[in-house]
């Protein structure tokens, strides 16, 4: 590495002041030009990044139900409910739903229910079974626990991809939501599932209770608002998963780094010993195919949306490398046309480290904003 920069230096000392003037230019220039570019793309991904995190917030970030909440609903049964994770399929973000596995234990006065018991349903999914597995009266109260498979909608946040976080919720809901007099309260979520999902790792696990006013909450689901319950007890146990590493990051986007690679190291081919032809150009176009596979890499792995999303911003880096690097090797014909060989190399080699430090900070700089 210090041989290569004595190097650099003293060829370049050999240079004309009119020639060391017009590097110096070039590399002003790609400087700004490539502030600029990182800037508004890392601009624009701290704003994608600063929506999930709203979106999220939103829905986990709620604090615990007050008195005057509670007020609202003080004619509705509670009924104490807890949730036992057991089994979670793997997040898949081509599917609408994943595939849950889990207990559910319901504790309630029996004098409220006259004998008979709460009917539940999932309210952000459908319910495939649920198995009775114990029955039994505690003093006043009657304890009742399922099992329960049913497939949940996760909310996918796919703009961040592939450093996307994702909530998976667990809502229960009475199976009439607004005829019914009673909701369910969350008292306890807890995770035992022995399966590890494949490509995320489980970063925080919580639940929430929240008074809503049903028609807001409910407007989607009944066309009929008319009720004597003005508000409704909701809930969510949720569950918020991450990508596993930086090397789950490296993986997503291997084929843009490799586009990148190949254009950017194209400008060390010496162009003296290849025609433009057959040499660097053919190279530097060779990485646009090494882009595409990308697209169909991306394609196979997530839903299309109408969104600019993480991994857009990324391809269009790259392909802002690529473009340039070949207006680089345009303009280095041109010195070794009209100037002198030892003009083209120092370019190419000023061009060369510019471009890669470049795109180094503006991949770690996604790293980073996503994290």
């Amino acid at each position: 590495m210090s041989f290569a920069i004595s190097n650099y230096i003293h060829n370049f000392k050999q240079l004309t002041p009119q020639q060391k003037k017009t590097i110096l230019i070039y590399i002003l220039l790609l400087n700004v030009f490539l502030l600029c570019s990182v800037s508004l793309f890392g601009y624009k991904l701290s704003q994608i990044k600063q929506d999930e995190i709203d979106y999220i917030s939103e829905r986990i970030d709620v604090p615990p139900l007050n008195e005057s909440q509670v007020a609202l609903v003080k004619d509705q049964i509670a009924v104490d409910t807890q949730i036992f994770m057991w089994n979670t399929g793997d997040i898949n973000l081509k599917e609408k739903t994943v595939p849950v596995d889990f207990y559910i234990r319901f504790v309630f006065k029996s004098k409220d229910f006259n004998g008979k018991t709460p009917e539940f349903d999932i309210f952000n999914g459908k319910l495939r079974s649920a198995q009775l597995i114990n029955h039994r009266e505690d003093g006043n109260n009657t304890v009742e626990l399922y099992r329960v498979d049913a497939d949940i909608e996760p909310q996918l946040m796919l703009q961040m991809y592939p450093l996307d976080q994702e909530l998976l919720s667990v809502r229960i809901t009475p199976t009439k939501i607004v005829s019914s007099n009673y909701y369910f309260k969350l008292t306890a979520f807890q995770d035992h599932t022995e399966k590890a999902q494949t490509n995320y790792d489980l970063n925080k696990i919580g639940f929430v209770n929240m008074i809503v006013d049903y028609k807001h909450e409910l407007a989607q689901f009944e066309n009929s608002l008319e009720s004597n319950v003005n508000y409704l007890g909701v809930n969510r146990a949720y569950m918020l998963f991450g990508h596993k590493s930086i090397l789950s990051y490296i993986k997503s986007i291997q084929y843009i780094l490799l586009s990148v690679c190949i254009a950017v190291f194209s400008l060390l081919i010496n162009t003296r010993t290849n025609s433009p032809k057959n040499g660097r150009v053919a190279v530097i176009g060779s990485s646009v195919f090494s882009l595409a596979a990308n697209v169909f890499q991306l394609n196979a792995t997530t839903k299309s949306i109408n969104a600019i999303t993480a991994i857009d911003l990324m391809t269009f880096f790259c392909g802002v490398i690529i473009v340039l690097c070949y207006l680089i090797t345009v303009r280095t014909l041109r010195f070794l046309d009209d100037d002198s060989y030892a003009m083209a190399k120092i370019f190419d080699q000023s061009m060369f480290v510019l471009t890669l430090c470049y795109s180094i900070i503006f991949f770690s700089t996604v790293y980073i904003i996503s994290t």
